[in-house]
Order: C-alpha cells, then sequence, then structure tokens
C-alpha cells in the first residue's frame, strides 16, 4: 500500500531534481578537469560534518532528548544541519 497523503511534493521534486542534476552533470566536470584534492576532501568533510549532525543534533538531542546543550551548540546543530537537507529539526524529530 502506497501512502502519497503525507508527501511533501516540493521537497520530493527538488531533492530528485538535485541529484538527477548532479549525475547529469558530473560526467561533464570529470571530462574537462580532475577533481582537486582539496574538492575531494571538503566534499568527504561536509559529509561527515552533515551525517555527525543528524546523529548527534537531530536524533540524540532533539529527538530523544538524550543529553542536554548551551544555546551555542545548539545553534552550531541547527546550522550545520542545513547541510544534510533533511529539513527543520523540529519536524526531523516529529517525525522519527
Amino acid at each position: 500500500m502506497v501512502i502519497t497523503k503525507n508527501i511533501d511534493w516540493k521537497v520530493g521534486a527538488f531533492i530528485v531534481s538535485y541529484h538527477a542534476l548532479v549525475l547529469a552533470l558530473l560526467p561533464v566536470y570529470f571530462s574537462l578537469q580532475v577533481p582537486s584534492t582539496g574538492i575531494v576532501l571538503t566534499a568527504i568533510g561536509i559529509g561527515i560534518v552533515a551525517m555527525l549532525v543528524m546523529t548527534v543534533g537531530y536524533h540524540r538531542l532533539y529527538a530523544h532528548k538524550a543529553f542536554e546543550m548551551n544555546k551555542v551548540g545548539e545553534i552550531i546543530i541547527l546550522s550545520l544541519g542545513s547541510l544534510a537537507m533533511q529539513g527543520s529539526a523540529l519536524r526531523w524529530a516529529h517525525d522519527h
């Protein structure tokens, strides 16, 4: 059974079109130049930060309230949470 009632079509369309565009243009980018070490390391670093923020911040801090954090830490978590493109922390914690 497919439930389409709660699908946010704007967000879904953005995610699908973004990844389709990246997959379509990536071969063009690689045919024109080899990515520098800095670009590769930056992409890996952003991916690691996004995963950590989702695990520690959105999941453990906001969904389960496993620990408390000062306001500066929360601002950092919320700011870096946008890297993962998972929506707001409130919505993520509620849906989880």
